[in-house]
């Protein structure tokens, strides 16, 4: 899973080519879930979590979140 799909690729093929990548979320993203049941305190932790793990996965070097 890579952040916002759109970069997706570019990510994969500069950590292919063997660049070190970093990037940061500049959001505490507590919108945008279906579910009505999860509050706004409830969905930013996960989000953020989500957001590490697409790290690990895509081989990003880093994660910077700002909590705005």
């Amino acid at each position: 899973m890579i952040p916002s799909s759109w970069p997706g690729g570019t990510i994969a093929g500069m950590v292919k080519d063997g660049c070190e990548v970093s990037y940061v979320i500049v959001t505490n993203g507590n919108k945008g879930s279906g579910d009505r049941t999860v509050t706004s305190e409830q969905l930013a932790p996960i989000r953020e979590t989500e957001q590490r793990r697409a790290r690990e996965g895509a081989r990003v070097a880093h994660v910077g979140v700002s909590r705005l």
